[in-house]
């Protein structure tokens, strides 16, 4: 009878050891790459079954030493004209509204040739434009009110910065979700990204952290909010 018990044992422990070690199933696979590229979420798991995961999530890290962090840094203090260190506050402001107020769903996923998958997301990211239009709606009306800001430069900037600020943190997610597709593939019991997705990654960052796939939309959006005030 021990020995029975034995073998069992071993065969259960076996067979949990079999289960843990196959790869990950597309939609497991799809859920990963969003928790981790933009929650920060189950990284170690990422770096574990995606290809080249660990050089990833180190590039996308969202700290002041992450790579993506860094541009959007830069992007902000030459966009706004203000200095690195709004820049950098606006952005952790950014970052918190997109940890607290940002979801997603997967729309679908399509089989397609060679172990890859398209994954299609449906992203409501942060209203970013609503909240820069409501911000210079704020400070337009004060500058237009306070004869003050007439010939200070850097009073109606820093006016601007803290609305702005203020209004990220109070950032809701878009109402309508963006969609993005992005191709996966299964290569020897991981995950990778192909180089084609460059672009399609680029624009699901986009729509999580401003509510629109590209970038160029962002900026038309912009000159709108900026025209509503006249």
């Amino acid at each position: 009878m021990k020995k029975w018990l034995i073998l069992l044992l071993g065969l259960f422990i076996l067979g949990g050891c079999g289960k843990s070690s196959q790869p990950l199933s597309e939609k497991q696979a799809a859920k990963l790459f969003v928790e981790s590229v933009i929650y920060n979420q189950s990284q170690k798991s990422f770096e574990e079954n995606f290809v080249d995961g660990s050089a990833i999530v180190k590039e996308m890290e969202h700290s002041k030493d992450g790579e993506f962090s860094k541009a959007l840094v830069a992007q902000m203090s030459q966009a706004a004209a203000m200095s690195n260190e709004q820049a950098e506050k606006l952005t952790d402001s950014l970052k918190q509204a997109l940890k607290t107020k940002t979801s997603y769903k997967i729309k679908n996923i399509k089989s397609k040739k060679d172990n890859h998958y398209l994954v299609t997301y449906e992203i409501y990211g942060v209203d970013f434009i609503g909240s820069v239009g409501k911000a210079l709606k704020v400070s337009f009306e004060k500058i237009a009110n306070d004869p003050t800001y007439a010939d200070n430069e850097e009073k109606a900037q820093e006016l601007l910065f803290n609305a702005m600020n203020e209004e990220i943190k109070k950032a809701q997610k878009i109402k309508d979700p963006v969609e993005v597709k992005i191709d996966l593939v299964q290569k020897d019991g991981k995950w990778d990204i192909p180089s084609s997705q460059e672009k399609n990654i680029q624009s699901l960052i986009t729509a999580f952290w401003v509510g629109f796939s590209d970038e160029k939309d962002v900026a038309t959006a912009l000159s709108q909010a900026v025209a509503d005030l006249y």
